[in-house]
């Protein structure tokens, strides 16, 4: 990395000095959380904030998913997907939870025999809209901590059943 943003402890900012290919902070004994921040990436311009570009396809995003670390953002593209199911089994920490997110919220519509099946731990479903979704579960939550934020279920569930759910937990 040939360019750091921010580097704090609890909070703080701490004084940072580069020595030849290594970066050097002193930080008191003991247990805290540090924060490294490195805007930077290969040709971009550090000053500049990075996101990922969104996936393209529903194979493309179950794959970055899966390999997500803890505190990314994985961007479905906008559109219609029609009969898909994401199963994600990747997990966030409390700190830093993964987060699957519409790249417009609402933008992003499932469709049919579609649905977000999550095993993971400390995951975030975010601004998704699922349309005539089911019969099974629109979105069904297995690990522990998960959320999901701005999201529209139109006509989903099983219209046989009245007991059929749409987010099950």
């Amino acid at each position: 990395v040939r360019h750091l943003d921010e580097v704090t402890c609890d909070g703080l900012p701490v004084p940072v000095a580069r020595d030849g290919q290594v970066w050097r902070a002193t930080v008191p004994t003991g247990e805290h959380t540090v924060t490294v921040i490195s805007r930077a990436y290969a040709g971009r311009d550090p000053r500049l904030a990075w996101n990922p570009p969104p996936v393209g396809s529903a194979a493309d995003l179950v794959r970055r998913v899966e390999a997500a670390a803890p505190g990314a953002s994985v961007i479905l593209p906008d559109g219609t997907y029609r009969d898909v199911t994401l199963t994600v089994t990747a997990s966030g920490t409390a700190a830093a939870p993964l987060l699957l997110r519409a790249q417009t919220p609402g933008q992003v519509v499932l469709r049919g025999r579609s649905s977000v099946v999550i095993r993971g731990h400390f995951v975030q479903v975010h601004g998704l809209r699922f349309e005539h979704a089911g019969p099974q579960p629109a979105v069904s939550l297995f690990g522990n901590d998960g959320r999901v934020t701005q999201c529209l279920f139109f006509d989903c569930g099983n219209p046989q059943s009245s007991f059929g759910h749409i987010v099950r937990v």
